[in-house]
């Protein structure tokens, strides 16, 4: 006030305004200093590069950066939040317990901070396996970040309020996935989905739903993998094992991986395209259906972890001589032949696509959970140069910041070129003679084509889903210890095959996946195009290595899966045992 008031005297005098902008300038100065490069004016920026670097993997430097922010606010909860999950990640879980403490101990807690603490709170109760502790804690997280209201008390009998009977499956299905996506931890997941699915009969019986209708949400459609899992869902179906008639599906634009894919699916789904669904709609999707992620219950009563289910269904679905009921519409398929004639492919040409997957696509860092499924490109060389031997083209697919293919005659980086789009993808999935993948979501659609693959790199928790007349290579997996190999009775024994869930879970067991090599992969694409041809070759030696395989598989509850290449088995007989 008293400042003003001398400025209002100055600018009075002849020359104040001038000698008042002489002192202002040194005063603007300071201010600009203490806006831009005093440690307090370098908080947000701090704070969106952490965030960024924590989202990437790269947690260590994370925590440095969330250190120095707490240093100068020492009541910045959305810091102490997101130090505690970068421990977490890090398995540090007695100082993620204290940063969560902390945060929910300081006063006038936001709302969203106050739902991130309970959600990882509950995420590290699950881990100990203190569920009737997580599950509350969870279920109130999940309420305020969603409704942003005060949640209300979960009710021990009695009706579910069909708000509270949605909350708590997806609370369930959240701690489940955190479960195995941080720590691989199968029977904690497992155990979470059991109680989801007693939460979605118990409210289906109250609301007196005959479960002819399934509604799946929008987490169908985002990746391109998870689109093509509906091709067995619609198997299912139709093979009379499920009492719904009719699936519904959820596909806002905004959530749809790959629109020109969806639409192969039209004649066989009742596909719901608003961008925000009827509120009716989307509460059933999420009470009632299932994710991606999660158990599916069989005839036998079963419930296997999805992509183990998916295989059983194939198996059926080929024993009883079912055909592939999915195609790509007349105009994609005009359209995509006049992208190879301007791509320089000859007309009549034959072409192959191959997709390798490498960090870029979710800016992986390599100790991020999902790497060991990625491979190098160029250990792809051989391979391509053996289909162009014998007269075939090669599409590299994938995103944009894949790492260059390189330069090999009949082989088109596709992926990386202004070609690439949605359209040509389908096309390419659905057209190629034959398809080579990885365990990764693109690997999945050309098999509901009924195009032939080989899937190479393959390192999961289940076997490939795919056709019996198909081939797989897969990543075997060495001791880090002694540098012994596992057989293949390891290989597929349910413990080493649910820590292929992730990397995580392979480290932990003192393994590493290794890599296939170049003239494996080159044997691959070649036995893939004898089996094309007719001409792959069968000993009895090879046929009584493959029924030992097939016989080991089977003994560890593993069906409907893709044959391994020949070669590969040769190569490695010593691991049959």
């Amino acid at each position: 006030m008293l400042r003003r008031r001398v400025s209002q005297i100055v600018r009075g005098i002849p020359g104040g305004r001038l000698a008042l902008s002489a002192g202002r300038l040194p005063i603007q100065v300071v201010q600009f200093v203490k806006s831009r490069f005093t440690p307090h004016a370098r908080i947000p920026g701090w704070f969106r590069r952490a965030h960024t670097l924590l989202y990437t993997g790269r947690c260590e430097r994370a925590i440095a950066l969330y250190d120095c922010i707490i240093a100068l606010d020492p009541v910045a909860s959305s810091s102490f939040l997101r130090r505690g999950l970068a421990h977490h990640m890090l398995g540090r879980s007695a100082d993620a317990f204290r940063d969560c403490e902390t945060a929910l101990s300081l006063p006038g807690l936001p709302i969203d901070d106050k739902g991130d603490a309970h959600l990882l709170l509950a995420t590290l109760l699950a881990e100990r396996g203190e569920l009737d502790l997580a599950i509350p804690s969870g279920f109130r997280g999940r309420w305020w970040r969603t409704r942003r209201t005060e949640p209300p008390p979960l009710p021990e009998s009695g009706p579910l309020d069909p708000d509270v009977a949605e909350a708590l499956v997806e609370t369930y299905c959240d701690l489940a996935e955190k479960s195995l996506n941080f720590r691989n931890d199968w029977a904690i997941a497992r155990e979470l989905y059991r109680r989801a699915d007693a939460v979605r009969e118990r409210y289906r019986a109250q609301i007196g739903d005959p479960g002819d209708t399934l509604v799946l949400d929008g987490e169908w459609t985002r990746n391109i993998g998870h689109q093509a899992f509906l091709d067995y869902v619609l198997k299912m179906k139709d093979l009379g094992w499920t009492r719904w008639k009719n699936v519904v599906l959820l596909a806002p634009p905004s959530m749809t991986a790959n629109e020109a894919y969806l639409e192969c699916f039209r004649p066989r789904v009742e596909l719901v395209r608003e961008e925000r669904p009827h509120a009716a709609a989307r509460h059933r999707a999420k009470a009632l259906g299932f994710r991606v992620a999660g158990l599916l219950r069989l005839p036998d009563g079963s419930t296997p972890y999805l992509p183990e289910a998916l295989g059983i269904i194939q198996e059926e679905w080929e024993r009883q001589g079912r055909g592939t009921q999915l195609a790509p519409p007349p105009d994609l398929l005009d359209f995509g032949r006049r992208q190879l004639k301007a791509m320089g492919v000859p007309d009549g040409a034959w072409f192959v696509g191959l997709h390798v997957r490498s960090a870029s696509f979710y800016a992986e860092d390599p100790n991020s959970p999902q790497t060991h499924r990625n491979a190098r490109i160029e250990s792809y060389v051989p391979a391509i140069e053996e289909i162009a031997r014998r007269g075939g083209w090669v599409f590299r697919m994938g995103d944009r910041n894949m790492p260059p293919l390189p330069s090999v005659r009949g082989g088109i980086d596709y992926a990386r070129s202004r070609f690439k789009s949605d359209r040509m993808d389908v096309f390419l999935c659905a057209m190629s003679r034959f398809f080579i993948g990885v365990a990764s979501g693109l690997g999945n659609p050309p098999g509901t084509f009924g195009v032939p693959c080989l899937m190479a790199n393959w390192v999961s928790n289940a076997l490939p889903f795919f056709s019996r007349n198909d081939l797989f290579l897969p990543k075997l997996l060495r001791r880090q210890l002694d540098g012994s190999i596992l057989t293949f009775d390891e290989w597929l024994s349910r413990p080493v095959r649910d820590a292929c869930y992730s990397g995580v879970g392979i480290r932990n067991m003192g393994l590493k996946a290794v890599d296939n090599t170049p003239e494996e992969l080159r044997a691959g694409a070649s036995a893939m195009l004898d089996l094309l041809e007719g001409k792959l070759a069968s000993t009895p030696e090879s046929r009584a290595r493959e029924a030992a395989f097939d016989a080991l598989a089977r003994a560890h509850g593993q069906r409907g899966f893709a044959r391994v290449v020949p070669d590969f088995l040769q190569r490695h007989a010593q691991l049959l045992g």
